[in-house]
């Protein structure tokens, strides 16, 4: 399987994610939609953006796990984020630099997957404060 992400730029620079995806040879595909920053144990939200970006992307990781794919092959992911946004890029960053490095920001060879953004009025509960949907390729 092949995925091919073609670079994008703003001002000469390398966006930190991908304005598209072509998947050559995938078996089938993953859709993970509304993925919040609910404690696994409690089913709560946990407390903050930062918080929350990690424990989404951490249940994202251990999702696509077991339905036979991986970080690596995230197609699209969208966002969408209330007011209360100050932090989710810099986590999401930050989970990438440990999980899959290949999309990290700071990676001068990065290919990040291809990423939409929305800020919304409001989430399911009010202590939301992102939610997210994901489509990866199963290899």
């Amino acid at each position: 399987m092949e995925i091919r992400r073609p670079p994008d730029l703003r001002a000469g620079q390398p966006l930190g994610w991908a304005k598209g995806a072509a998947v050559i040879g995938a078996k089938g595909f993953v859709f993970l939609s509304g993925v919040t920053g609910r404690d696994p144990k409690t089913g709560k939200p946990v407390e903050g953006v930062k918080a929350q970006t990690k424990v989404i992307f951490e249940s994202i990781k251990r999702k696509l796990e077991e339905l036979g794919t991986s970080l690596e092959n995230i197609c699209h992911i969208r966002m969408d984020w209330t007011g209360e946004s100050a932090g989710a890029w810099e986590a999401l960053q930050e989970f990438w630099r440990e999980n899959c490095p290949r999309f990290a920001e700071d990676n001068p060879d990065r290919d990040p997957p291809a990423m939409t953004g929305l800020q919304v009025t409001a989430l399911a509960l009010p202590e939301m404060f992102i939610e997210v949907t994901v489509i990866a390729a199963i290899p």
